[in-house]
Order: C-alpha cells, then sequence, then structure tokens
C-alpha cells in the first residue's frame, strides 16, 4: 500500500497477545504547544499568541491578552479543532468559538462572536524553545495493517508529535479512543485503552524511518489465542482455564480419588460429566456470537450505468481511476470496485456498475469533493457516466 508523507502512511504490523502479562496504561504528560493565532474581527485583523494544552482530545490553554491571559476549552479530535474563550469588550463579555481543521503545523476555520456570522482564522505553531524537535516526526494519519493467522484488521491512527510525545486518538474493530505514546530516535511506543468487548491496553511498539512503521502489537489481559483485531474469538482463555483446571485434577487428586469407594467414584464421575457439558454447551453458545462494529468512518456508495458508446477500456481506467485519486487523497481508507451482482428488474433498476469509497470521517469526506485529484479523475469518469445515484452511510 503507497505511503503519503505527512498524511496516511503504512504500518505492518505481527499480532502478538501476552497470557497472564500485565501493562501498565501509558502515563504520559500533556502535550503543549505554542501557536500565533491571526483572525478577522468587525475591527480588522488580530494577532495575538496561545498556549494549546493537549490531552488525548482534550484541549485547554491560555490566550495571552494585553489585559491578562483568559483560558480556553474545547476538543481536538483527529484533524477537528473546536475551543473557545470569553473576553471583557466595552465591558461586555464576549465569548469567542473558534472551529476549524488542525495538522503538525498549521491550523484554520471560522471564528464567531456571541454566535453571529461568522469570520476566518488561521494559525501556526511555533517552535518549541524547551522541547527539542525529534528528527523523525509521526504526525499524520497511519492506515494499519495488521495481520494474525486469523486474518487481517485495518485500524487507523491520527498522530499528532510535539518533540518526542505523540498523541491522537485510534479507530478501529475495538472501537475509538484517544491515544498517548513517544518516539525516541527511531523507536516508537503507543498505547491507548480499551473497554467493551475487549478490555484492556493496548500497546504498538516498533521502530519508524518516518515513513512507514514495523512492530508488534500487544493487549494485556486477554491472553494467548487470535487476535481480535483481525475479528476472531476472544473466548480462547475460557477454554485454556477449564483445560489448566483438568490438569490440576488429574495430577494433584488422582490419589485422593483412587482411595474413594465406587459408589462416590461414580457420583463424582456423573457430576464432572454434567458440568464438562453444560461448560461446553455454554461456551459454543457464547463463542457462537457473532461480533460487530460500527464505525464512525463514512462510506460512500456510487451506483452508476454507463454511457452506451463507452468501451469495457474506457470503463475500467474510470475505475482504475478511483485507486489512484485514493493513493493521493488523505483520509480514503479503502475502496471497492469488482461489482458481483446487481439484482433487481433493469427499468426500475438501470444501473449496471458500482465503486465504494470508505472515508476516515466528516472532515475527510469533505475535503475530497474539491480536491485536485479528485477533480482529475471526474475529466475521465463524468464523459463516460450516462447517470448514477450516490448513497453516503456512517453511524
Amino acid at each position: 500500500m503507497p505511503g503519503y508523507i505527512g498524511y496516511v502512511r503504512v504500518f505492518s504490523l505481527v499480532m502478538v497477545l501476552l497470557s497472564g502479562v500485565v501493562i501498565a496504561s501509558a502515563q504520559s504528560s500533556p502535550v503543549v504547544e505554542q501557536w500565533e493565532i491571526s483572525m478577522n474581527t468587525p475591527g480588522g485583523v488580530r494577532t495575538y499568541k496561545a498556549t494549546f494544552r493537549i490531552d488525548g482530545e482534550r484541549l485547554t490553554g491560555e490566550v495571552e491578552r494585553s489585559t491578562g491571559n483568559v483560558e480556553l476549552k474545547g476538543t481536538i479530535k483527529g484533524t477537528a479543532i473546536e475551543f473557545s474563550y470569553t473576553i471583557n469588550y466595552q465591558g461586555n463579555p464576549v465569548e469567542v468559538t473558534m472551529a476549524g481543521r488542525i495538522d503538525a503545523g498549521t491550523a484554520g476555520g471560522t471564528v464567531s462572536f456571541n454566535g453571529n456570522p461568522a469570520e476566518e482564522w488561521s494559525a501556526r505553531r511555533l517552535a518549541a524553545a524547551s522541547t527539542p524537535a525529534a528528527k523523525t516526526d509521526l504526525s499524520g494519519t497511519w492506515n494499519l495493517e495488521v495481520e494474525t493467522a486469523q486474518g487481517s484488521g485495518r485500524p487507523t491512527l491520527v498522530i499528532r508529535q510535539t518533540g518526542e510525545a505523540l498523541s491522537g486518538t485510534y479507530e478501529g474493530m475495538l472501537g475509538e479512543a484517544p491515544l498517548t505514546g513517544r518516539l525516541t530516535g527511531n523507536q516508537f511506543e503507543i498505547s491507548f485503552k480499551v473497554s467493551g468487548q475487549v478490555e484492556g491496553t493496548v500497546v504498538y511498539k516498533g521502530t519508524t524511518d518516518g515513513s512507514t512503521m514495523q512492530g508488534k502489537v500487544t493487549l494485556a489481559g486477554i491472553g494467548e489465542g487470535p487476535s481480535p483485531e483481525g475479528g476472531a474469538s476472544s473466548f480462547r482463555p475460557l477454554l485454556v482455564t477449564f483445560s489448566a483446571i483438568l490438569r490440576f485434577i488429574n495430577y494433584h487428586l488422582l490419589e485422593v480419588f483412587r482411595d474413594m469407594n465406587s459408589s462416590l467414584r461414580r457420583t463424582i464421575l456423573g457430576c464432572a460429566v454434567i458440568a464438562v457439558l453444560v461448560t461446553g454447551i455454554v461456551t459454543g453458545i457464547v463463542i457462537g456470537q457473532n461480533k460487530y462494529g460500527q464505525p464512525k468512518s463514512i462510506v460512500h456508495v456510487v451506483t452508476l450505468k454507463w454511457k452506451a458508446d463507452s468501451t469495457p477500456e474506457q470503463r475500467q481506467q474510470a475505475l482504475d481511476g478511483v485507486k489512484t485519486m485514493a493513493a493521493q487523497i488523505p483520509g480514503i481508507r479503502n475502496v471497492w470496485l469488482k461489482t458481483i451482482k446487481v439484482q433487481g428488474p433493469s427499468a426500475q433498476m438501470p444501473f449496471d456498475s458500482a465503486f465504494v469509497m470508505e472515508f476516515a470521517d466528516e472532515a475527510a469526506f469533505k475535503a475530497y469533493a474539491d480536491h485536485p485529484a479528485h477533480k482529475k479523475w471526474e475529466e475521465i469518469y463524468i464523459p463516460l457516466r450516462e447517470s448514477s445515484r450516490t448513497h453516503d452511510i456512517s453511524n
């Protein structure tokens, strides 16, 4: 899979689940950054400095003003930022609300004053005097490829780096969670907590050259068995525990069992058989339950009918262009291009082909519409399309 410098990178992993090992949650201080912000106001363009303290998705800090600093509060979720603070203007409180997008070094969006029509703002991150910048910068969106014996998973990490400190978010089969971590030289460690179907702390460790990462991922408290990220059953520890109990009985209680009279032995054996049958039934029911997720990504489904005079080669060129476009636009996770079956009467469903794209979030979906790679692809696709219908789906 291609790498996208500064945006989308590749991370090949081997899943390793540790039995009986407790991995402590990585504790990391909030990331502190200095920013210079410029915004349009009714009185003209104003420029000032602000301090951002980033702790997972939580954003706090201060805005520098000549009359005294004021506190700001907000959130950073992936590349989406929103925060607000209150100033005193001619004796009246004014709430300033700023929203938009943020990356490793720049930010921008719209600002409103007490809910009035929004103006524009932009910002740039200032170099940190106290924290020397690491040689490698992992800031951006990483599409992970997690390979296991049971299958593969493709979670996403959105990473922001300040010096050696890492922060951001995880999204995948295990849900969504804020992450923390550290990069030392070319060695990285990233962790986050998960709860629900699986409880514990996920830790990614490995090496990086800035454009790729390789390493291992561990999940405390799960035990030895298939990876939950690959979609396999996470109930293997139940079977391991049951086997350990049987071994204990066999090695430590055999002599006591031999000394019992035949009637008592038959009673105990009967109870043991019933217990094994009940355990097998319950285990089968639990393991048989299907696991599914409801990710927050957006699926863009396009059904279409090609023009009658378009050739199979031209149609394939348009579909191949979807892959080329996906490699150039940040936030596109997956594409599906092969139509296997079309159902329904042709008069009611005139579409004979389809393709699907998955976007990491709403911000990525909106950015895709005006991206130059999308515009270039449309030059090939639109002349071949007679009609189409789109469905944009999420949770």
